[in-house]
């Protein structure tokens, strides 16, 4: 997964629309964000979060509608919050889209997701982003580092938790096809070792029948 770039629209302190670009560089590609607290940094990571799993955790309270839009944006009438992301994975090109809005029905929230410029269903992106980045990792690929203790927490071997994000980020990695591929290998290669002494004795045999044969021969 290599992000292209992101899109706050009236999201937290972001008023407007703001864009974010991630250099492509292979080797040149690190991207710093400086400032001063309260100032947005975390917002940002939060947006990754909120366009990706559709929910934002600030101290414990998960934040809905009232607390994403941005507040000078509310008191101008604007009722639209959102997070556009652009990434490439496995060589297709992923566009990303979540919002919400306030409606007379409530706030309601949309989720949108093309391949290649293809649309695809809701359930279908929610699908798509749980291969790709599961829930159980984000933690680790989103990381906060004001939250140190909790990560500490969380890689205690008896925590269940840590168990699941442990198989989340193997599975994400691509582990269980590895060590099927080595299972399968390992199968593969008592196969041939057998099949490699099944013919040396075949081998051995004949070698005692030529050698009988030269004998009689003579």
């Amino acid at each position: 997964m290599k992000i292209a770039d992101i899109r706050l629209i009236n999201f937290l302190p972001f008023r407007g629309d703001t864009k974010v670009s991630f250099p492509a560089d292979p080797i040149v590609n690190t991207t710093i964000f400086f400032g001063e607290n309260t100032k947005g940094k975390t917002s940002i990571l939060h947006a990754f979060r909120w366009v990706l799993y559709g929910a934002v955790i600030e101290k414990g309270v998960k934040l809905g509608y009232v607390n994403l839009l941005n507040f000078a944006a509310r008191d101008t009438g604007e009722t639209i919050v959102a997070v556009e992301l652009r990434f490439d994975h496995e060589a297709k090109t992923y566009w990303l889209r979540r919002e919400m809005k306030s409606s007379d029905d409530g706030d309601l929230g949309f989720l949108q997701m093309q391949i290649d410029g293809q649309p695809v269903s809701s359930s279908q992106a929610v699908r798509e982003i749980e291969r790709i980045a599961p829930n159980e990792t984000q933690r680790f690929f989103l990381f906060d580092g004001e939250l140190l203790r909790e990560y500490e927490e969380l890689m205690i071997p008896s925590n269940h938790t840590a168990k699941k994000i442990k198989e989340a980020i193997e599975d994400v990695m691509g582990f269980p096809s590895l060590l099927k591929a080595q299972t399968v290998g390992e199968r593969v290669k008592k196969k041939l070792a057998l099949e490699s002494r099944s013919e040396r004795s075949n081998n051995d045999a004949l070698v005692i029948l030529k050698t009988k044969s030269d004998d009689l021969e003579e």
